[in-house]
């Protein structure tokens, strides 16, 4: 589309589509929008030619990087791990984690702006690459491909199309690829092949070092942007000069290039010529070599296999411990629910008494107040000697309720030692038994005072105290119902952190100061 420089999708009748947006996904377009299938790499002349010149489509290729990472969901009614991984990597609508781009910051240098392939390859290779980590899918291997042919400042644009390679910027500072001499094979109707070697050579690159000023095949300068598979599948020696470095000795001279004198240069014997003496003296260092080669990975395979079996006998052993301890862990579990099963039903117990009791001790400090009102009734009106001898009896039967009462109290005091809460309820019951006791004991001193008891005498007039009034006024939400419920929640909580404890005191102390239980 001429108007807006990307490919736009089209209707069956020839229409362009009227809805395009170019940050749109799907629709006309794949795991994308317009800005990454617009720049085909298989006829780029035209392409290029369709923009109006290579000055025009790089100023696109830019417009691209420039423009904001944003997109619109469009076909795919939401966001797809490609929108996400895109904007991640920064570079504006370049998506680098999806193949369809892969090519594009090559098309620089085949419009000749080698100088922005090399900044911008070496940028992804910086940040959409680490130890472990691609910026998107490894679909049939390209993500990391892509990389290792990058890293050798060779990338094939388009494979099936055309047998070039565009030339990069290297990032290391001499590679060697080995090939192996193959036999003739009549299945595949191949000829002998000999040894070869590749070696692709950038002395200055480096970090800040990524611009080429020139590159040099077997010495002579390549005066295209590619170099084809036919050339490098010969060997030699493939030679990035760096902008960084500084002017090219001799045998980089375009105008006198030989093969020996750049493989001197660079102190890089050339491969010797089959059958001369140089030849058989290399290819029996070769063989010695690797003989020995051999030998050394012997060597380390029968190593490793020992290592391999020390580390299976250790795996075992730890395995066997683990499985010990996930059965010790097991019974522990059980024990413990056992525990507090055992806990929950002595505390249904226990709280089935103390509500008996609560209720004994406030018919007992009924009792009471009635016989506290009767006495001081009887010493204001002088009552008579048979009177005093009922309330006598009265007093001495709740004497007995309360004694025994004061016995079933400290039996539970003692059964349930420990459990902190019950036990305080246990006290105040115990508390108000006191009360009762001495509630009693004044009832008996009026008694013995009072002629009709045998005593010496009234006594000055007291007054009448109520037993709550005694025990002083309760605390708010302390009434019986707040008190059981609190006593089945502390019984609970208290058996467990008990059951516990008796299993590995040391463990549940660790566990505590780990996570700031108190």
């Amino acid at each position: 589309d001429s108007k807006t420089g990307l490919m736009r999708p089209k209707s069956s009748s020839g229409r362009f589509d009227s809805s395009f947006d170019t940050k749109r996904w799907g629709g006309g377009y794949t795991e994308g929008s317009a800005w990454h299938h617009s720049f085909p790499p298989f006829a780029v002349a035209e392409l290029a030619a369709l923009h109006g010149g290579a000055a025009s489509l790089i100023e696109k290729l830019d417009e691209m990087l420039e423009t904001p990472g944003t997109f619109q969901f469009g076909g795919y009614g939401q966001e797809i791990h490609e929108m996400t991984e895109m904007r991640a990597v920064a570079m504006g609508q370049y998506g680098h984690n999806n193949q369809p781009s892969h090519h594009v910051l090559y098309l620089y240098a085949l419009l000749g702006d080698h100088a922005s392939t090399a900044e911008h390859v070496r940028h992804v290779m910086d940040r959409a690459y680490g130890v472990d980590f691609y910026a998107g899918d490894e679909d049939n291997g390209e993500m990391g491909a892509w990389f290792v042919l990058s890293a050798l400042g060779l990338f094939a644009i388009a494979p099936g199309v055309t047998d070039e390679y565009v030339l990069g910027s290297p990032l290391f500072r001499h590679v060697v690829l080995r090939c192996p001499a193959l036999p003739a094979s009549a299945e595949l109707q191949t000829s002998p092949r000999p040894a070869r070697e590749l070696h692709v050579v950038a002395q200055g690159t480096g970090p800040g070092s990524v611009k080429v000023r020139e590159v040099l095949w077997n010495g002579g300068r390549v005066l295209r942007p590619v170099v084809s598979d036919g050339q490098i599948q010969a060997g030699g020696v493939l030679r990035f000069v760096m902008e960084s470095e500084p002017s090219p000795p001799a045998p980089f001279d375009p105008n006198s290039p030989t093969a020996a004198a750049a493989a001197a240069a660079l102190s890089i014997a050339p491969p010797p010529a089959a059958g001369s003496a140089a030849g058989s003296a290399a290819a029996s260092e070769a063989a010695a070599g690797a003989a020995a080669a051999r030998a050394e990975l012997e060597a380390l395979r029968r190593s490793s296999g020992e290592l391999a079996g020390s580390l299976k006998g250790q795996l075992d052993t730890f395995k066997g411990a683990a499985d010990a301890a996930k059965t010790q862990l097991t019974e522990a579990k059980q024990e413990a629910e056992a525990e507090r099963l055992a806990r929950s039903t002595e505390g249904a117990a226990l709280q089935k008494i103390l509500q008996d009791q609560s209720r004994a001790l406030r018919e007992l400090e009924a009792k009471l107040e009635a016989a506290q009102a009767a006495a001081a009734q009887a010493a204001s009106q002088g009552a008579a000697a048979a009177g005093a001898a009922s309330a006598d009896a009265s007093h001495r039967a709740l004497l007995e309720e309360v004694a025994s009462l004061e016995r079933s109290l400290a039996a539970e005091a003692k059964d349930h030692s420990r459990t902190a809460l019950l036990l305080a309820m246990l006290d105040d019951h115990t508390k108000r038994v006191a009360n009762l006791k001495l509630a009693q004991a004044d009832l008996n001193s009026g008694a013995e005072n009072d002629p009709g008891f045998g005593g010496a005498g009234p006594l000055p007039p007291r007054p009448v105290t109520s037993f709550a009034a005694q025990r002083g006024t309760a605390p708010p939400g302390r009434d019986l119902s707040s008190k059981l419920l609190l006593a089945g929640w502390g019984l609970a909580i208290l058996a467990f952190g008990w059951a516990l404890g008796a299993r590995g005191g040391a463990r549940v102390r660790l566990w505590k100061e780990d996570t700031h239980i108190v």
